[in-house]
């Protein structure tokens, strides 16, 4: 199902893309409204779907990406701390440990 945000995303198959490409890759940088552009892809499956989108919300995001791995990073870091364990370089308390499952 298409998300709002999908439905108003302007759709160009690649020869209308070519042929407007000038006047839509001004309008993406000037407006900062992506454009969708869809791909047949009749042998392998469903279209694909490409988005061009304009430098600043790809900056935006970059920053939202790197700030999700961070808070993920984080959060298993503290479910780890939260695990009891020990260390150890005995082979056969490892190799006990290993047969658990």
């Amino acid at each position: 199902m298409m998300t709002t945000e999908e439905k108003l995303t302007l759709t160009y198959t690649p020869s209308n893309f070519r042929k407007q490409q000038s006047k839509l890759l001004k309008q993406v940088a000037n407006s900062n409204s992506p454009i969708r552009i869809t791909l047949p892809n009749k042998e392998e499956g469903p279209n694909q779907d490409l988005f061009v989108i304009s430098a600043q919300d790809y900056a935006e995001y970059q920053k939202l990406k790197k700030d999700y791995m961070q808070q993920i990073d984080y959060e298993i870091g503290e479910l780890s701390n939260a695990i009891p364990h020990t260390k150890t370089s005995d082979t056969k308390k490892v190799e006990e440990w290993l047969r658990e499952d």
